[in-house]
């Protein structure tokens, strides 16, 4: 099924959409009030009667920003009791 981006529009403050679909992004969506950018959805029969009702607005030629990956960190040791050296100090201590 195909996906499209909308945006909510309800004025009444109400939850736009609320629907288990497996065509959805994590199979569910729900769309309670506006959102900083569009909501991917598949194109259900719910999906066209919210945007029928004026609940919601679909979004032609929206782009999502590509999502940059952030390299992982390589981990540090921890430190240690015997400075960092990864072994066991022996002796006396005095």
């Amino acid at each position: 099924m195909a996906r499209i981006f909308v945006n909510y529009i309800a004025t009444d403050g109400r939850v736009a959409l609320w629907e288990k679909h497996p065509d959805h992004p994590d199979g569910e969506i729900f769309i309670g009030g506006p959102t900083e950018e569009p909501v991917e959805v598949a194109d259900t029969a719910a999906v066209r009667q919210a945007i029928r009702d004026d609940r919601l607005a679909e979004v032609r030629d929206f782009r999502p920003a590509a999502q940059e990956k952030t390299p992982k960190t390589p981990k540090t040791p921890k430190e240690s009791k015997d400075g960092g050296t990864g072994t066991t100090p022996t002796g006396d201590p005095k």
